[in-house]
This record gives C-alpha cells, sequence and structure tokens, in this order.
C-alpha cells in the first residue's frame, strides 16, 4: 500500500506525538489491524482509528475518511 503525507502536517506530527506519518501508517501492515469508526464532535468528521502491531508493540493511529 503506497500513502502520501504533506510535509508540514508529518513535520507537525512527529512534534507533537514524536513518530512520522509513515511509521504510523504501518499499523495497517498488520493483518490482524481493528478499524472503528468514530466522530470528532468539534467539527462533526466522521474519521477511523486503526489499532495494530507494529515492531511488536500495539500502536493505535487516529485519521480521517479519504475525499
Amino acid at each position: 500500500m503506497r500513502f502520501e503525507f504533506d510535509p508540514e502536517k508529518d513535520d507537525t506530527n512527529r512534534s507533537k506525538h514524536g513518530v512520522s506519518l509513515a511509521f504510523g501508517a504501518r499499523v495497517l501492515e498488520d493483518v490482524d489491524y481493528l478499524l472503528v469508526q468514530t466522530f470528532r464532535e468539534e467539527d462533526g468528521e466522521d474519521r477511523y482509528k486503526v489499532i495494530g502491531m507494529v515492531d511488536g508493540k500495539a500502536l493505535d493511529r487516529g485519521a480521517c475518511a479519504p475525499r
């Protein structure tokens, strides 16, 4: 699977969470990942949380729906 990330958003994510967006996307490589639909109250956006294993550690990442 190929992903493209906004470099500015990637820099913000590195500063805020200590990991790149590319690293976070690796959670989708876990064949047993769990995708949970969520809703962000502040702007009414449907979103998804992905939970899976990366390098032997549990990782969860929020993501908005593709447009």
